[in-house]
């Protein structure tokens, strides 16, 4: 039943159901099939058949995304998409762009296979092998600098919700090791919503102290915030803070067109790097690292701060919009 599907899809399948909205058939994990009065609409975890037959693999290659958000006059990073046997030819263009890198899959999620502050030889290698795990083509990205990330939640007409993607992090108090910081950070996530995840000590976080000259024995100095991941994921431990009413309309303009730029495209996270939200958005301002057309949701429903955002919701009035005068709605 809904409670076989991921969380995102469940806070979807409740909202259909408080409306009426019949499941038609449920494939476990997989495809719902929804039916309301005749109107048959389809849902693969999150992502609508409202969307285009083109939609989705656009989205779901990064290479794709940059080229339809390129032509459209959206700023991206400078980069270049490699297969993973031409590691020699990458590493020479890694070495022209002489400058800090992100390396990643073309075609993953939940920042798997991602490598950020790529600078040396050791560096790229390291990356390479960790991305070609996940897919064959490999991305090689200039990193966007002193800016922050944000996941912004639009459809083709405005958005929707936006928030701030903090990566896992701890606050020094002079005493604790980075390890018993972790251990009471992972305390609180616990009380706070299931939703939210925990600080996972796993290769990934020891590498990246290390490369910042620290390990899980470390003491930061109070007040000292130490940063644990590369990534902003909330899969890799991060965290969310309502942004939505204080972004710029520049922004929101920038967003809808990045949606509009993909054919077929009703709805999509947007992963969006600037240094300022809150000001004009222009050109060098900003990037749109990669748009997703299966968005997840709880980064929006259950915010680790500030107001939630019930975007099941608005996914269900682009869905079935006839639905959206209904007594429950």
């Amino acid at each position: 039943m809904i409670e076989e599907f991921p969380s995102p899809t469940q806070l979807i399948l409740l909202e259909a159901k408080k409306r009426g909205i019949v499941f038609k058939k449920l494939i476990p994990r997989k495809i719902c099939i929804l039916e309301y009065k005749g109107h048959e609409e389809s849902f693969f975890h999150q992502c609508s058949s409202k969307n285009s037959f083109l939609a989705k693999p656009i989205c779901s290659d990064k290479s794709l995304t940059k080229h339809f958000l390129s032509e459209a006059g959206i700023s991206v990073p400078a980069g270049k998409s490699f297969n993973h046997m031409d590691q020699k030819e990458a590493n020479q263009f890694f070495l022209s762009l002489n400058k800090k890198c992100v390396i990643k899959p073309a075609g993953t999620n939940l920042g798997r296979g991602i490598s950020t502050g790529v600078v040396t030889d050791d560096d790229f290698v390291k990356a390479w092998n960790k991305a070609k795990v996940y897919q064959c083509d490999i991305l090689i990205e200039e990193q966007f600098k002193d800016a922050e990330e944000y996941r912004i939640f639009a459809s083709s007409e405005k958005v929707l919700a936006v928030c701030r993607r903090t990566p896992a992090g701890v606050v020094g108090d002079g005493e604790k090791t980075i390890r018993e910081l972790i251990k009471e950070a992972n305390k609180t996530r616990k009380k706070s919503h299931a939703y939210i995840k925990e600080i996972k000590i796993d290769y990934q976080l020891k590498n990246y102290l290390n490369r910042s000259g620290l390990n899980l024995d470390s003491i930061p100095s109070k007040d000292t915030r130490v940063q644990l991941v590369g990534t902003s994921n909330i899969a890799t431990g991060g965290e969310s803070e309502d942004f939505t009413e204080k972004i710029h309309p520049s922004v929101a303009k920038i967003a809808v067109r990045a949606v509009q730029a993909v054919p077929g495209l009703v709805y999509a996270g947007l992963d969006f790097m600037t240094k300022d939200i809150a000001k004009e958005n222009t050109g060098s301002d900003y990037v749109i690292l990669e748009m997703n057309e299966s968005p997840c949701l709880s980064v929006h429903h259950f915010p680790f701060i500030g107001e939630p955002r019930d975007i099941a919701k608005e996914i269900i009035n682009i869905t079935f919009p006839e639905t959206k005068g209904l007594p429950n709605h």
